[in-house]
């Protein structure tokens, strides 16, 4: 079931972006980038700071909803400022208009559905929700795609301070390669599928939307 609405989503975006031509697209393609990066990076944090603020467990819904709010703030601020900026649409070649317009809105349909498909595993679902989706913490999808590249990012174009006067500490289990590093990387030893299988299988156990989170490292 998961994949057949997935095949839909992304037929959908290709068709929706195609009529928005090329130079919108590639506004759009930067902003959704850019937005779903801040969001992946900044939510476990935020999550962090606002359980600990109010003195409380994990609430399985928390990562779910701030990861999306964060996301879609971002982007709406990015692309109203993009536009702004941006006052006049600018003309390309029918050929490169064509090709690219084709090829962006591909890019953008992937993009947001391998973003959309990470934030599943953070949601109060079952382990394999929707017919199968991550049946096994082996599983493979394009949720991984999302995964690696902000992984890799989180090490280089897109990392950010270890302890930003934003967030707080820093206090994430990390791989070798990363320690002594002064930046927060993002899933440094690659457990965030397994951890949040876990979860989903913790969740079906649980009465409520909330489980007491160990205290950090």
């Amino acid at each position: 079931m998961i994949y057949l609405v997935s095949i839909l989503i992304l037929l959908a975006i290709v068709a929706a972006t195609w009529f928005m031509g090329l130079w919108s697209n590639l506004l759009t393609l930067i902003n959704l980038i850019l937005a779903a990066m801040i969001a992946t990076n900044v939510y476990e944090p935020l999550c962090d700071a606002i359980e600990r603020g109010g003195n409380t467990g994990m609430t399985y819904l928390l990562d779910f909803l701030i990861l999306w709010g964060v996301f879609v703030f971002t982007f709406g601020l990015f692309r109203l400022g993009t536009d702004l900026l941006s006052g006049y649409r600018v003309k390309f070649n029918i050929v490169v208009e064509l090709v690219g317009r084709s090829v962006l809105s591909i890019w953008i349909a992937i993009t947001f559905l391998s973003f959309a498909l990470f934030t599943l595993h953070t949601a109060p679902l079952p382990e394999a929700p929707f017919g199968g989706f991550q049946a096994t913490p082996e599983s493979k999808g394009l949720d991984r795609l999302w995964l690696g590249f902000a992984q890799s990012r989180s090490r280089g174009a897109f990392a950010e301070f270890r302890n930003g006067w934003f967030l707080p500490e820093y206090n994430e289990d990390e791989h070798p390669k990363d320690v002594g590093k002064n930046r927060r990387v993002f899933d440094s030893t690659s457990d965030f599928i397994l951890k949040y299988h876990d979860r989903r299988r913790r969740f079906m156990e649980q009465e409520g939307f909330t489980v007491e989170k160990p205290v950090p490292k």
